[in-house]
């Protein structure tokens, strides 16, 4: 491992299911402290792209490296051991928990499940504490997004997040609080990976726009250049 290795690399990575290949030949790396978008169609591989990234499905060639460590024979339980989480767009918590044990559960993963470790992600997510005590199933879409980031955010060393289509189902107060939550994590020195077509709730986090079609990458530029192209498009 180098000091100077990306969060994430990833390498010719190929996926798919069956006999269907979904992802092509991807390849990118995101710095410590930097976010990118997944931008793309339905179907175009972006969940896909994530769930490889994450272990959920095996590649069929192509490496995935957190911090210089190749963990592409990794399982899933590994790669969130070293720093690697994610946050699905549904199903990020368990229904039946409060989301106190959401977030004991999860501390318990990464073997921290001390109250210090569940405190302090109280005292980063606010807006969770009346509703710690609430079942995951009682929330809002937007509070239980928002317990999902939580979740995901568990780790003591946070390098590496993916969050598939955060933003989508939510409005007004619940947005601003969950750009603040992505600024903040950024600040803490994270790579977020982020699947999104709500471009707008993604100005001022995302440096780098990465478009995916059939597979593999259309488009790589900035935030600004991809809306450009998207207005003419």
């Amino acid at each position: 491992m180098t000091s100077h290795a990306p969060a994430l690399d990833v390498r010719a990575l190929t996926a798919g299911y069956g006999a269907a290949v979904i992802i092509r030949d991807i390849s990118f790396e995101v710095p410590r402290g930097e976010a990118v978008l997944i931008a793309g169609p339905n179907a175009s591989g972006k969940s896909t792209l994530l769930r490889a990234i994450h272990g959920l499905l095996r590649p069929r060639r192509g490496s995935v490296s957190v911090d210089g460590s190749d963990l592409t024979s990794a399982a899933t339980a590994i790669r969130v051991r070293q720093g690697m989480s994610l946050l699905p767009q549904r199903g990020a918590t368990f229904g039946a928990l409060t989301v106190e044990e959401n977030i004991r559960a999860a501390a318990n993963v990464v073997r921290d499940g001390s109250r210090d470790a569940v405190e302090s992600v109280f005292a980063s997510f606010p807006q969770l504490v009346p509703f710690r005590h609430t079942r995951a199933a009682h929330l809002s879409v937007g509070e239980e997004r928002l317990a999902g980031l939580a979740v995901a955010t568990v780790l003591p060393q946070r390098k590496v997040i993916l969050l598939d289509e955060p933003f989508a189902g939510l409005a007004g107060e619940i947005v601003d609080a969950l750009r603040t939550h992505l600024l903040r994590l950024k600040n803490e020195n994270a790579a977020l990976i982020i699947v999104e077509h709500d471009v707008h709730a993604l100005e001022g986090i995302v440096e780098t726009v990465l478009r995916l079609e059939h597979g593999t990458f259309s488009f790589r530029g900035s935030l600004s250049a991809y809306r450009g192209l998207s207005q003419h498009g």
